[in-house]
């Protein structure tokens, strides 16, 4: 199984100086709301994903968007990635 944590473009286009550089939503695919909520301004589960034929721990996993990580992805991404 891969748990997925995927940092997403938004798109902002600004001048120098006009705006703060904003971190990308990161989307996390089989996460814990509750942990995400600690480490996020913001986390919230987008959808579920899943398949009826699927392993029991493999179905209905949530799509978390998480929105102003504490520490920047680069800073948080070697306890965040997780692949088995």
């Amino acid at each position: 199984m891969i748990h997925a944590v995927l940092a997403v473009a938004v798109g902002l286009i600004a001048a120098p100086y006009s705006m703060p550089i904003l971190e990308p939503p990161v989307i996390r695919v089989g996460g814990d709301l509750a942990r995400y909520r600690q480490l996020c301004a913001g986390a919230t589960v987008a959808a579920t994903v899943g398949v009826p034929y699927a392993m029991p721990y493999e179905r209905d996993r949530p799509i978390l968007v998480c929105r102003g990580l504490q520490g920047g992805l680069r800073g948080r991404w070697p306890e965040l990635v997780h692949i088995d």
